[in-house]
């Protein structure tokens, strides 16, 4: 058996490993814990696996590898956008909204809107709601 396919049958093996474990319950911190392996690569086991399951359903005819290989070409592509905190000196900022919430039934149907605010320093938050404007 060449090298190839030496490392192929070990990933196959782990991979039948995982999803045993995991049918019968554990958990993916313990599936990691107990096969020495990052809780990270369970989750990537299981991610491929889950969509190459739906896709068989449906009468995908091609492999797993095929599909785990293009799960890890979008992981890669994946671009997560970075929330920036915005802080300013006390008394300087705060942001506020006012919008329609919702309706009530008070002596007939009324909108309901909201009101809220929060600073910009402390991020302390004040909200209140008005059947009027």
């Amino acid at each position: 058996m060449s090298i190839k396919g030496m490392i192929g049958a070990y990933l196959a093996e782990d991979w039948h490993m995982i999803m045993e474990l995991r049918k019968n319950g554990m958990s993916i911190s313990g599936i990691a814990r107990n096969m020495g392996i990052s809780r990270k690569t369970v989750r990537k086991y299981l991610s491929a696996v889950r969509i190459y399951e739906e896709l068989k359903e449906k009468g995908y005819p091609g492999s797993y590898t095929t599909v785990n290989d293009l799960c890890r070409n979008l992981r890669k592509q994946r671009f997560i956008m970075a929330d920036y905190r915005y802080e300013t000196e006390p008394g300087k900022q705060s942001q506020m909204d006012f919008s329609e919430f919702g309706c009530i039934d008070l002596e007939g149907k009324k909108r309901l809107y909201s009101f809220s605010i929060i600073l910009g320093y402390s991020g302390m938050r004040y909200a209140e709601c008005t059947a009027d404007i």
